[in-house]
């Protein structure tokens, strides 16, 4: 059946409707948050997440030039992206991995862990989705096939994506809802059509297979890794020009491998179509496998080291401590500082409104009599205490402190009800300066954090 669209005109408009797409929800609701709640706020989310969806498989469906693919054929290679994801994916980054735990603690861990975690993971699910879903099909007749059923798989992984991430950060912007999906959709896609690309090759060219697949898996894996250390790179630097960048350099990821991967497509439907190679196809690549393994290996490595912890040492404010890196700040440097009488304040780590564990660390000028503290004067003025303050006396570092314990309710943005959160704030005194350490968590999260707390306070030294 021949297509009367061509790819570039196809691929142009599917990347001007992303933009075209997101500047209407811009000007719709950029600041405002739809007025809605329960099933009807989770309704609407899906609806705009399967817009950019929906319009990319459509981009992708026309690119077939013997016949397109059969309906049900692209319902479940969506489906299957929404599985892959739902079931592995993201299973494995928050719970298995816990990636929000390590993955920003250094430039280091950045870098590696999104190549060789991150980067990994997704292009390995989308390889054997790809690979052992679709490959052996008889309607997989031509190598653009490939193409075809990575962007549907991708599509279908993006918008498990984007709804798990919305489900878990409720009423936000009419903006941050389709600045999500359409970043999601863009990147997803994009990289699991490279990976089809050359498992279609695979299965069509005259190189040996294995060969098309590690490339195709190494390819993806690093430009997934990149896009997702740079665009972290600009969304933390904390200006209002963070999502800006970040949606640009989305488009310039998307139209560099849609560039790649629809010159490859134009060369391949220039020629006659190739015979298949029939020889093993369920039979495992050990091969691709062993190179996932390898990639994995390095990722785990750098888990590993970036989960370690760290020494955090200042000679200005004559302490040390060691500290594990699931309760620190993406930099030390913000780790301390010093602060008038009238201030108190903490680093907050995890996603915006999410609320697992804090810790920090605050000096203030000027001695205290422990005997006659003031609760009050070390409580922030909107936790608003739910019981009495329980005082204990504690040693830190060999030194006298006071040990502040309470709990009060936090009301997240989005979230139906408030959560109670379990506050511990240690006053220790030295040099005419106050030292406070303050924890904080959420019930959930207390018995697993709070002996991380107290292994800071037992390393800390006085220099």
């Amino acid at each position: 059946m021949k297509r009367t669209h061509t790819l570039w005109k196809t691929g142009i408009f599917n990347i001007l409707f992303q933009v075209l797409f997101l500047a209407v929800l811009y000007l719709a609701g950029r600041d405002v948050a739809p007025n809605l709640s329960g099933t009807r706020e989770i309704l609407f989310d899906v609806g705009i997440v399967l817009i950019p969806c929906a319009v990319w498989c459509f981009f992708f469906y026309l690119q077939d030039r013997v016949e397109p693919e059969p309906t049900q054929y692209v319902l479940v290679s969506v489906f299957v992206g929404m599985a892959l994801a739902r079931v592995i994916g993201i299973p494995i980054e928050r719970n298995l991995g816990r990636v929000d735990t390590w993955l920003y603690t250094s430039t280091g861990s950045l870098i590696l862990g999104s190549v060789f975690f991150v980067g990994t993971l997704h292009s390995a699910l989308f390889y054997l989705g790809i690979r052992y879903g679709f490959y052996p099909a008889r309607e997989f007749d031509e190598p653009v096939d490939g193409v075809a059923y990575g962007a549907f798989i991708g599509s279908g992984y993006a918008a498990a994506q984007s709804i798990t991430y919305l489900l878990a950060h409720r009423g936000m912007t009419l903006f941050a809802v389709g600045y999500i999906a359409t970043t999601n959709v863009l990147i997803y896609a994009s990289i699991a059509a490279l990976v089809g690309l050359f498992v279609g090759k695979a299965k069509f060219g005259r190189k040996p297979r294995q060969l098309y697949f590690i490339a195709g898996f190494v390819l993806s894996s690093l430009l997934g890794g990149l896009y997702q250390y740079l665009t972290d790179f600009v969304l933390v630097r904390g200006d209002g020009s963070g999502f800006l960048l970040s949606f640009v350099l989305t488009l310039v990821f998307a139209c560099v491998i849609l560039a790649v991967v629809c010159a490859e497509m134009r060369k391949l439907t220039s020629e006659p179509v190739p015979q298949p190679n029939q020889h093993g196809n369920l039979r495992p690549d050990w091969l691709v496998l062993a190179v996932i393994v390898l990639f994995f290996a390095v990722g785990g490595i750098t888990r590993a080291n970036a989960r370690g912890g760290a020494e955090f040492r200042s000679e200005k404010y004559k302490i040390a401590f060691h500290y594990p890196h699931t309760l620190m700040p993406s930099s030390s440097e913000k780790f301390i500082r010093i602060l008038d009488d009238s201030i108190f304040a903490e680093e907050k780590l995890g996603a915006s409104g999410d609320f697992k564990s804090q810790f920090a660390l605050a000096v203030r000028t000027g001695g205290v009599n422990l005997d006659a503290l003031d609760p009050l004067a070390y409580i922030a003025a909107a936790d608003q205490p739910l019981s009495t303050i329980q005082k204990e006396k504690i040693t830190v570092g060999g030194l006298p402190g006071l040990r502040l314990q309470y709990s009060y309710l936090h009301s997240p943005r989005g979230k139906w009800s408030p959560e109670l959160i379990l506050a511990c704030i240690d006053v220790v005194p030295k040099d005419g300066r106050t030292y406070i350490f303050s924890f904080r968590a959420s019930r959930q999260s207390l018995d697993t954090d709070m002996p991380k707390y107290e292994a800071i306070l037992s390393s800390v030294s006085w220099n």
